[in-house]
């Protein structure tokens, strides 16, 4: 109808229904057509948002660049709109992209941000997302011993809040600190706990 915060915000809930649907031409464009709408109606917040859903789905396509800048633009908007909390997934997931790039030490900064921020958020579940993506990065970068120990922290928040997924990657990320480290009989132990985890 008339209100276009109203339409906007369907448009960027259908777009990102059809991205799960797999229907990524309609969800493009529904995107494109909210983030039209936010960019008129001044609002920073929905336009992040839209950018958000739109840099994920490019990473989980395999285009991993172009999705890790579009993650830089939605965690940037995030911040300069004060919504500190929805800052640390992008911002966590570009530092995973840039570990995926071959940039592990700009990765785990980023990482690391993403960290500060959701534990003075008092945010459990960014703090086993981020935790996660430091292990990966610290595992990269040769350093087993902190990767294994961001790992096991990411478990101990996962577990607790009884997020099924982010304990699974918190295990994978304890299997490749735990494999670095060259003691395989215990990352093969890790990897099989993520992955009977991840089953379904």
């Amino acid at each position: 109808g008339p209100d276009r915060a109203a339409t906007a915000r369907a448009l960027e809930v259908a777009s990102v229904a059809d991205m799960n649907l797999d229907r990524s031409d309609r969800a493009e464009a529904r995107a494109t057509e909210a983030l039209a709408r936010y960019t008129e109606l001044g609002d920073s917040r929905g336009a992040a948002r839209i950018l958000d859903a739109r840099a994920m789905a490019t990473f989980l396509e395999a285009d991993i660049r172009t999705g890790t800048e579009l993650l830089d633009r939605a965690a940037h908007l995030f911040e300069d709109s004060g919504d500190l909390m929805r800052t640390v997934t992008p911002r966590s997931t570009r530092g995973h992209g840039l570990v995926l790039l071959d940039q592990a030490t700009a990765g785990l900064a980023d990482a690391r941000q993403a960290l500060e921020i959701a534990r003075t958020l008092g945010h459990p579940e960014g703090q086993a997302y981020a935790l996660w993506h430091c292990a990966e990065a610290l595992a990269v970068l040769g350093q087993p011993d902190e990767a294994v120990a961001a790992g096991e922290e990411a478990r101990a928040l996962a577990t607790r809040i009884d997020h099924r997924g982010w304990t699974a990657t918190a295990w994978r990320a304890i299997g490749l600190g735990r494999q670095v480290a060259g003691d395989l009989e215990a990352a093969l132990a890790a990897h099989e706990q993520s992955l009977a985890l991840a089953d379904h």
